[in-house]
């Protein structure tokens, strides 16, 4: 009888992929370690690997039949190289529970009770004298009556905000609209009014006011200066981009730039030698990202370094104006923050947008977002022309968001309570994106415009512009990075100085 030897055969070990993201230029390719925050550099076959192991683990010899063209001990020496970095594991890679999601919430709920609501957007009037092309007010109507804000509500705001603020030594008050100074004659009084409340109660008044400019003149540039109000200019650039978006409500085929440039100047020369704060705001639509560097220039010229530059977001990606944001925009835009990445290698950006400031910093500390905004309800709030309170200046106007008003106040545990779960780990879409620790899920108040939800929807279709730019500005980010880490620190410090905002 024969002898049977039995044969012991070593099953091999399953190898598990860190999530990734992958950008290559040139040469170079990187991968984005996700949950790391990490940057790490890769040859093609590393990157052969890591793509191979996306949805399953595999074994080493299931590498080899996966990647025909670099066998042996060349795949067996970049697993190796990958298992060296931590990129790959013989176990899977944690992800976080459902309790340690829960945990997260409670520990947010609980930090955000210990802030103070100490400003409010205050909707001075639901009118508007323009008609703009990307306007979320619906024509300053926010859903309902176009009216102005009465002294009694005003007042009532103003007590609300004081009452609210707690301990705090400051509050302030952002004068709204609609454009506010429709109701310029409510600005003055309220300004005196919350000016005495505050200092009753021994705090300082902060007063800002976000403006159109229609309406400048000398008497009200004057009383902006001497009540020291920062004003911040909502202006998209130079004429020919400004119009084609913010035109008049009556006169439509007017120039608007024509009318709130010179005064915008005019301004500005006056605050020359006061210590007044200015900025500006332009809303990014498909004629700006064409025509970029004319934006840029405009914006530069003037003495201040606020510009926030925002992105016009449409329901369906569709503008009334054919103005929305296209893919072949955003084609030309790539072409240009590429030009600026380089000029940032050479140490030759101009000042006035670096959007890479930002992201080159989180990627140095490794910075997690793991939601947008901690403001709504907890540090500020705005209200209606009615009274009425919403978690901020966004959502006046959609009532189902509408949390109290400014005689009963609000019931702002509750609230902060539904609001610590608005994370990108509860968004079906921010959870599986990779870019989702630098946007920390988007604008709440953009996502409900979208998709009637604070996170984002998988029902939003298509995508928003704002995660296509972002992705594409990391992505960039990401290679200038590694080539700034190559060099001497000096030139990172210089990049971190050189800091404006893209607001996406």
């Amino acid at each position: 009888m024969k002898s049977r030897t039995n044969i012991c055969v070593r099953k091999e070990k399953k190898i598990y992929g860190r999530e990734f993201h992958a950008v290559r230029d040139n040469s170079t390719i990187l991968a984005f370690d996700i949950e790391n925050v990490r940057i790490i550099e890769l040859d093609d076959l590393e990157l052969g690997v890591l793509n191979s192991i996306k949805k399953n683990p595999l074994s080493i010899s299931e590498f080899k039949k996966r990647l025909p063209v670099r066998k042996g001990q060349k795949v067996e020496e970049a697993v190796a190289a990958l298992l060296d970095v931590d990129m790959l594991g013989y176990s899977s890679f944690k992800k976080m529970s459902r309790k340690e999601i829960d945990d997260y919430e409670r520990g947010c709920s609980e930090n955000l009770k210990t802030k103070e609501l100490k400003q409010i957007a205050l909707n001075v009037t639901h009118k508007c004298n323009l008609h703009c092309d990307y306007c979320y007010g619906e024509d300053g109507s926010y859903g309902g009556p176009a009216v102005h804000m009465t002294r009694d509500t005003a007042e009532q705001a103003v007590d609300f905000l004081i009452k609210e603020s707690g301990d705090s030594d400051t509050c302030r008050i952002t004068f709204f609209g609609g454009e506010p100074l429709l109701n310029f004659d409510l600005v003055k009084y309220i300004t005196q009014y919350a000016r005495k409340k505050a200092s009753k109660s021994n705090k300082k008044m902060y007063l800002g006011m976000t403006t159109n400019g229609v309406l400048l003149n000398e008497k009200i540039i004057d009383f902006l200066i001497k009540e020291d109000i920062e004003v911040t200019f909502s202006i998209d650039g130079p004429k020919e981009i400004h119009d084609m978006s913010r035109r008049f409500k009556v006169n439509p085929e007017k120039s608007s730039h024509d009318v709130i440039y010179p005064k915008i100047l005019k301004y500005t020369k006056k605050v020359e030698g006061h210590d007044c704060y200015y900025g500006f705001r332009a809303t990014i639509t498909g004629p700006s990202i064409r025509n970029i560097d004319d934006l840029v220039a405009f914006f530069t010229s003037f003495k201040t370094k606020s510009i926030i530059y925002d992105t016009a977001e449409y329901n369906n990606g569709i503008s009334p104006r054919g103005l929305a944001i296209r893919d072949d925009d955003l084609a030309i835009y790539r072409r240009k923050i590429k030009e600026r990445a380089e000029k940032v290698r050479k140490n030759k950006l101009e000042s006035g947008y670096n959007v890479f400031a930002r992201p080159l910093k989180d990627m140095k500390d490794k910075i997690k977002k793991t939601h947008f905004c901690i403001s709504p309800g907890a540090l500020y709030v705005g209200v209606s022309a009615e009274g009425d309170i919403f978690p901020c200046h966004r959502l006046v106007g959609y009532k189902e968001t509408k949390l109290g008003n400014v005689w009963d106040g609000f019931d702002r545990e509750k609230w902060l309570k539904k609001y610590a779960r608005v994370h990108i780990f509860n968004s079906k879409v921010c959870s599986r994106c990779w870019v989702r620790y630098f946007c920390g899920g988007m604008c709440p108040a953009t996502n409900y415009f979208l998709g009637g939800d604070f996170m984002l929807s998988e029902k939003v279709e298509p995508e928003p512009v704002h995660c296509k730019l972002k992705k594409m500005i990391i992505e960039e980010a990401m290679l200038l990075f590694a080539t700034l880490t190559k060099n001497d620190s000096n030139s990172k410090t210089k990049v971190e100085e050189q800091s404006h905002c893209l607001s996406c």
